[in-house]
């Protein structure tokens, strides 16, 4: 039986969650993987709109999409957002959607984000499920605490113990300690409170910062290439950095030899300056951090191919 794949993603601001969104519905046509749901982390309908685009352009209307309904974005998120709005910058998922008729209350499919999260699951085997949360962290607290309900009468915190193997969460946190700079720092509380009470293994994805891909040259239509011709502002280069693409690699358990994951190692997340450490050789509760085996053009190269096929 094919592992159960959640992808958690802000899917807002940055294009290669699109690229890592493609490769995920890639691996889920080929079989390796079941795409359980993809799941919107931020208060917005816009990460929902798009994502639902780009599933039913491949043929996957059957996959779910939770939108987050009641956790608030961080002070430091809507800042953010705030500011790439003061300078024009161009939301690929709100262009997108609206190009496809996806307005808020106008959208086909979508759920509870952990309602959702809770029925997928409820519904996958023991130790069946893994989690590739590329965005922020701000639903996996409200998870954990969730209460019992029709799909599971486990409290989410055991619901996550029984089903979940990993939780792959791509961040800017190499061995051994500093500041992270995005997914966990637009929302640190909700970051650090994931990360210290997760019970299942974490597994850090830090590189591909200098892994640059695109997708192929598509019909104005396709909405993988065009997040990215969006992303940058319609230069003809649409290279981006791959560190998604690597966390939903290693969430997919594709070509996982080009990877080792060093453990053991016990992290721990300050809220208060978002900066992280790294114990190593302590692993009581297994965490542990990805690293590639090979060199960046080797690498680049591997992912590129997938997403080619991926975009087709």
């Amino acid at each position: 039986m094919p592992t159960i794949l959640i992808f958690d993603t802000d899917m807002d601001t940055d294009c290669d969650d699109a690229g890592a969104l493609a490769l995920a519905m890639l691996f889920h046509r080929q079989g390796h993987i079941r795409l359980g749901a993809v799941i919107c982390d931020v208060l917005s309908p816009w990460p929902a709109a798009y994502s639902r685009v780009a599933l039913n352009a491949y043929g996957l209307e059957d996959v779910p999409v939770g939108l987050n309904c009641h956790c608030h974005n961080s002070a430091a998120y809507a800042a953010y957002i705030e500011q790439l709005r003061a300078k024009n910058f161009p939301f690929y998922n709100e262009l997108i959607a609206r190009r496809h008729g996806l307005t808020p209350g106008k959208i086909p499919g979508l759920h509870e984000a952990i309602a959702l999260y809770r029925r997928v699951l409820a519904d996958s085997a023991d130790q069946g499920a893994v989690i590739c949360a590329v965005g922020l962290l701000t639903l996996l607290p409200a998870l954990l605490a969730s209460a019992p309900c029709e799909y599971s009468p486990l409290p989410g915190r055991e619901l996550v113990k029984r089903k979940v193997r990993e939780l792959v969460t791509m961040a800017n946190a190499p061995f051994s300690e500093g500041g992270e700079v995005f997914n966990w720092r637009m929302d640190a509380v909700n970051a650090a409170s994931a990360l210290a009470n997760w019970p299942t293994p974490i597994t850090v994805t830090w590189c591909g910062g200098d892994i640059l891909t695109s997708p192929p040259a598509q019909p104005p239509a396709n909405p993988i290439h065009e997040a990215y011709r969006i992303w940058q502002r319609g230069k003809q280069d649409l290279r981006r950095s791959s560190w998604d693409l690597i966390a939903t690699l290693w969430g997919a358990r594709q070509h996982p030899e080009l990877f080792t994951r060093r453990a053991p190692a016990q992290l721990s997340f300050n809220p208060q300056n978002a900066h992280y450490e790294w114990a190593l050789g302590k692993g009581s509760r297994d965490h542990g951090c990805l690293y590639p085996n090979i060199n960046n053009e080797a690498l680049t190269a591997v992912i590129q191919e997938f997403l080619n096929e991926a975009t087709k």
